[in-house]
């Protein structure tokens, strides 16, 4: 039986939730049934770290490796960014990336010759996706409604053509799904509610590996938060949380830290309240961690600062490893949390809500289902497989 030939297209190789997903998702699919490809329409590969990862489960493929050499310095360009953002604000098109991104679509299509491609993050990867001649798919892995289209809206209605080319639009929890449709409800007969798959053996094993840091300790109530430092996540409210905290026990013993890399900007900004507010005892950065499940287990809490989430895939992720949870009060976050694994309270709260949790930390830990966190992967993996065969075929 010959193989159907799957292609999934991604901004790149390096830290981030795309990838993470991705990261799950392969694993669970048919290879009996699948050859499995990847895109990244970034230059880079062997040197990000997700390169090794998804290299023994697919075929990796560069865009520069599939379009000429032109084609691929213009879509990069500053000159073709800058007038791109141009057209956005001012006259509310992208006709110059459309029509790059198309020709760059035929490349890849007709050297790689897909039966279903997968645009697995918004933006490049759907508008390039959307001009491929094979069947196609979208995966929806962001806030559309509150985040995401604050940044598109100039151009919302070439979004929407995008999207109509789709056979099935995939959207990763309930917020998600709703969240999309509130932008175009028209696509309701598209779009498919599927959870991320979440790897839990993986998880547990590599939480086991030894941490080699010396800045991270865990002799005082250790606290942890995850994630690329973002204006979503809100770890620059994090020093002025510490700080409330100190103002209601100051004698409470403790320390906070996030893995993450981002913006220089924002980490400078984060850097400056730490010093301002001389918290360099209490507030540690320790930038991005290829491996960030052993901080989780060894911390006694994790705190999701974010205002949205599409899928909080590290919440799940501090639960499997038996780590409680404070959450700010986002929508999708009843959809990863409840009262036996965590709190989910305004972020006005976060600072009395945390001192309960470290005067109280044997209670904390009962909140914990014992169980490990069960995902249903059997399940996911049969609605992804079959909905795959199902466009394929169509």
């Amino acid at each position: 039986m010959k193989k159907s030939r799957l292609l999934f297209v991604i901004p790149g190789l390096s830290h981030g939730g795309t990838n993470k997903v991705l990261e799950s998702l392969l694993p669970i699919l048919d290879k009996d049934l699948f050859e499995i490809h990847i895109i990244t329409l970034n230059a880079k590969t062997a040197e990000d770290v997700y390169f090794d990862r998804f290299s023994h489960l697919s075929f990796i493929h560069r865009l520069p490796e599939c379009v000429s050499p032109f084609l691929f310095k213009l879509i990069g360009h500053p000159i073709f960014l800058v007038i791109n953002r141009l057209l956005k604000k001012y006259l509310r098109c992208t006709i110059i990336q459309r029509v790059v991104f198309k020709k760059a679509a035929k490349s890849v299509e007709s050297l790689l010759n897909p039966d279903l491609a997968i645009a697995f993050e918004e933006n490049r990867p759907t508008m390039m996706v959307s001009y491929f001649n094979c069947a196609k798919i979208a995966w929806i892995q962001c806030d559309y409604e509150t985040t995401y289209i604050k940044e598109l809206f100039p151009v919302l209605k070439e979004e929407h053509k995008f999207y109509l080319k789709y056979s099935n639009i995939v959207c990763v929890s309930e917020y998600t799904t709703n969240s999309f449709l509130n932008v175009f409800n028209d696509m309701k007969d598209k779009v498919l509610h599927i959870d991320n798959p979440l790897s839990v053996d993986q998880i547990l094993s590599l939480a086991l590996e030894e941490i080699e840091d010396d800045i991270f300790k865990t002799d005082l109530f250790t606290i942890i938060s995850v994630g690329r430092i973002s204006r979503e996540k809100q770890f620059h409210l994090i020093p002025q949380i510490v700080n409330k905290v100190a103002e209601i026990n100051n004698e409470l013993k403790f320390r906070w830290y996030i893995i993450g890399d981002g913006p220089e900007q924002l980490i400078s900004s984060i850097e400056s309240d730490i010093n301002k507010l001389s918290l360099k005892d209490k507030v540690f950065l320790l930038g991005a961690k290829d491996n960030p499940y052993p901080y989780m287990k060894a911390s006694d809490l994790y705190v999701c600062t974010s205002y949205s989430e599409s899928f909080s895939y590290v919440i799940r992720e501090a639960k499997v490893l038996g780590v409680p949870v404070v959450s700010n009060q986002f929508p999708s976050a009843i959809e990863a949390l409840n009262d036996e694994d965590g709190v989910i309270v305004d972020i006005e709260r976060f600072p009395q809500t945390i001192v309960d949790m470290i005067q109280d930390k044997e209670g904390c830990y009962r909140r914990i289902n014992k169980k490990h966190y069960e995902t249903n992967n059997i399940y996911i993996a049969k609605e992804v497989n079959n909905l795959f065969l199902a466009v394929i075929n169509k």
